[in-house]
């Protein structure tokens, strides 16, 4: 196993991701989860500053939320309803940016804009891209 080069949050990178920077490779799950778990902290760190400067009292809107691929994933495996109540305790509603970290599937890419879209704009109709099973 390769030795542990940084630890970030919940993001680890060991020699053998690391080693993929250096030339024309394909990143891993692990390259881009770090990066991903990076923009969201400091989005997060960035939030608390406008929050703690704000005179009203009022939280800011965040500009962006970042929605990982655990996450992600669990979104496109669960019916409408669940991955309504996933996707509202991310804080997608109240944000003007949302990126999923998405790792391959068109398909899914394609339910998670829809899902997006539903949840956006509390429509009940679902639509689902041919060859995708409903659940």
């Amino acid at each position: 196993m390769d030795d542990m080069v940084i630890a970030y949050h919940d993001c680890v990178l060991r020699v053998r991701d690391v080693a993929l920077l250096t030339g024309p490779h394909w990143l891993n799950d692990a390259v881009m989860s770090f990066y991903f778990e990076y923009l969201r902290e400091e989005e997060n760190a960035r939030c608390a500053n406008l929050n703690a400067s704000a005179r009203d009292g009022q939280p800011r809107r965040r500009d962006v939320v970042f929605v990982d691929a655990t996450v992600s994933f669990l979104v496109a495996n669960v019916c409408a309803t669940e991955a309504g109540s996933i996707l509202e305790q991310t804080g997608v509603n109240r944000a003007k940016h949302v990126l999923f970290l998405v790792r391959t599937n068109y398909r899914v890419l394609f339910l998670f804009l829809s899902l997006l879209q539903l949840f956006r704009n509390h429509q009940t109709n679902l639509p689902v891209p041919s060859g995708q099973r409903q659940r």
